[in-house]
């Protein structure tokens, strides 16, 4: 997955992997970002259509500070 800006320019490249409830994320790439080859794992909470993730562990307080108990949901194009 990645992250743009408002200009369409990626900003952040993740790798996810989903294990049952579980996310782990970790960035990636050349640029020079702090989060870069540190993981994070998450507990996903399902209801509904839309999802919260709540922190195991992730030592990159940008990224859990962007991800944590935040409503996520299905964007739909119409």
């Amino acid at each position: 997955s990645y992250v743009t800006d408002g200009r369409g320019n990626v900003m952040i490249r993740s790798h996810c992997k989903i294990a049952g409830d579980t996310l782990m994320i970790e960035d990636y790439g050349s640029e020079p970002r702090n989060c870069i080859g540190r993981k994070g794992i998450y507990k996903i909470s399902l209801t509904g259509n839309s999802f919260t993730l709540v922190a195991i562990q992730d030592p990159c307080d940008g990224r859990l500070n962007a991800l944590e108990n935040r409503k996520w949901m299905e964007a739909r194009r119409e």
